[in-house]
């Protein structure tokens, strides 16, 4: 949806796969197939914290693992990662995968996709619905920002990396009970510290 209003978030995943060769889920959501990554630190298991993290422009979940070292943390904290992959740009013809931040036009539904997969892993594997959250960088860093308007249900806290909230998100923000932490760099030109 490219407005911000009247997504559909309650739409189920469906044929969840095991991981193949490539560590990867396969799934269905709005009639689109979808893949992540989930990594489980020793220990972990019920009521454990999930945390989301929401690759960049163009990026894929194992780069964007390795990129973070986010499963070294999981590791020593304790938390399950998952690293869901953004569909092909609507607007580019090297089909860079993006989320529907907002930004441009778009009909992918990501914020129903990633409600619906946090949904699905705290019921299979019973994750904290009380401590899930969601990072992200860069088109991944805005998309953490439209979860936060559109999914305060489901993402206690959100961390935006290089990015910040777009003009859609900004219209039908209001005071939700979502905890932010940005980060932006002083010399970033492609998403200046003013947002503008």
């Amino acid at each position: 949806c490219f407005s911000l209003v009247g997504c559909s978030t309650n739409n189920r995943l469906s044929d969840v796969s095991e991981p193949d060769e490539n560590g990867l889920y396969h799934c269905f959501f709005d009639k689109l197939e979808r893949t992540f990554t989930l990594y489980v630190p020793e220990g972990a298991g019920k009521n454990s914290p999930l945390v989301f993290m929401l690759h960049g422009y163009g990026g894929i979940p194992q780069g964007f693992a390795s990129f973070t070292h986010m499963n070294e943390q999981a590791d020593k904290y304790g938390f399950v990662v998952v690293y869901p992959q953004g569909l092909p740009s609507p607007t580019d013809a090297t089909g860079a995968s993006c989320w529907n931040s907002g930004i441009v036009k778009s009909t992918t539904d990501d914020t129903g996709f990633l409600v619906a997969l946090a949904k699905y892993l705290q019921k299979t594997y019973g994750y904290s619905k009380e401590y899930t959250f969601a990072a992200g960088f860069s088109n991944g860093a805005f998309m953490t920002h439209r979860l936060a308007c559109e999914a305060p249900k489901t993402f206690k806290a959100i961390a935006s990396v290089a990015g910040t909230m777009s003009g859609g998100a900004w219209a039908v923000r209001k005071h939700l009970p979502v905890g932010s932490l940005q980060i932006s760099g002083t010399e970033d030109t492609l998403v200046p510290l003013t947002g503008t």
